[in-house]
Order: C-alpha cells, then sequence, then structure tokens
C-alpha cells in the first residue's frame, strides 16, 4: 500500500513541477484560464487514482474520502460515483451507494454514454 502512494504521490509532484517551473524545457506553464481548468482535471483524477488504490486495498473510508476529494474538483465525474459507491456498498451503506449510482446513471446518460449508464442501473439492482 505504501509504495502504491509513493509512487502516486511522485506522479503528482512530477505533475506539480511541470505546471510551474517554466524554465525547464518541455514543461508546461499555466497561462489561460483554460489551461488552469485542466489543471483541475489532473487534481481530480489524481484523487480518482488515490480512491482506486485505497477501494483496492479494502480502505474504504479512505476512497470514500479520496473520492469526495475529486468531486471537490469536479462534480460531474460520474466514475467517481461509482467508485464511491462500491465503497459505500462496502460499508453496509446502501442507501448512500444507491444514491451515488443514481448520480452516476444521470451523468452517462447526459454524456450519451449508454454502458456507463447501464452499469450503474445494474449496480443499484444488485444492492436492492
Amino acid at each position: 500500500m505504501n509504495m502504491a502512494y509513493k509512487k502516486l504521490a511522485a506522479l503528482g509532484l512530477v505533475t506539480a513541477v511541470g505546471l510551474f517551473v517554466p524554465s525547464m524545457p518541455g514543461l508546461a506553464q499555466i497561462n489561460t484560464e483554460s489551461e488552469a481548468a485542466e489543471v483541475e482535471t489532473v487534481e481530480a483524477s489524481y484523487f480518482l487514482d488515490l480512491a482506486n488504490v485505497a477501494l483496492s486495498d479494502r480502505d474504504y473510508q479512505n476512497a470514500i474520502y479520496q473520492a469526495n476529494k475529486a468531486l471537490q474538483l469536479e462534480p460531474d465525474l460520474a466514475k467517481v460515483y461509482l467508485l464511491r459507491a462500491r465503497a459505500q456498498e462496502k460499508l453496509g451503506r446502501f442507501q448512500a451507494a444507491i444514491e451515488d449510482l443514481y448520480a452516476a446513471a444521470k451523468l452517462y446518460e447526459e454524456e450519451n454514454n449508454q454502458e456507463g449508464e447501464a452499469i450503474a442501473r445494474q449496480m443499484i439492482l444488485d444492492i436492492r
């Protein structure tokens, strides 16, 4: 578990250095609002990665915590709701899991992602 967190932390450090050290060749610099929005996506995906690691390590509380951090940055990430629902279910929080799955299904529907929507809806049926 520690090794996975260290790898993800190193990835985050490399990303941060690339964003804020423009004097080094090949490294990015934030110049516009659209690029700043891309940084938020990277940060949200970073927390999603941490949540995935925690879920696979059966650290469900931490998975929920990391998923919440990702959703604070980007509240429209359907896959984060799916992940958080899995952690909620493992902790016996079935109503919270179902609410997350409905949110995921709605977001997938808005994205016209039929496969994602079907997965979320099937998970709802499995919990009930």
